[in-house]
């Protein structure tokens, strides 16, 4: 799994960096995440809003940052769901 966060340095952008390092250390797996600032990179995935947050190469969310509950529902579904 890889998780890549879109946007530009922010606020916003920095706290879902910092929810998702801490969702992945709570879970206890390893997990690359990515951080995305190139604009041509980041329309290429047709988000509207920053920030996004990819999964697998497919948008979850954008434009918001859920809280860690959500967060770490959304990686263990989608991590269990691995082969």
């Amino acid at each position: 799994m890889v998780i890549k966060i879109l946007g530009k340095v922010s606020l916003k952008s920095d706290y879902l960096f910092t929810v998702i390092q801490t969702a992945i250390c709570e879970l206890q797996f390893d997990i690359e995440v990515i951080r995305i600032e190139d604009d041509q990179v980041i329309h290429s995935f047709n988000t509207k809003q920053t920030p996004a947050l990819i999964i697998d190469d497919k948008l979850i969310f954008e434009g918001f940052v859920p809280g860690i509950t959500e967060i770490k529902k959304i990686i263990k579904k989608l991590n269990l769901n691995k082969p």
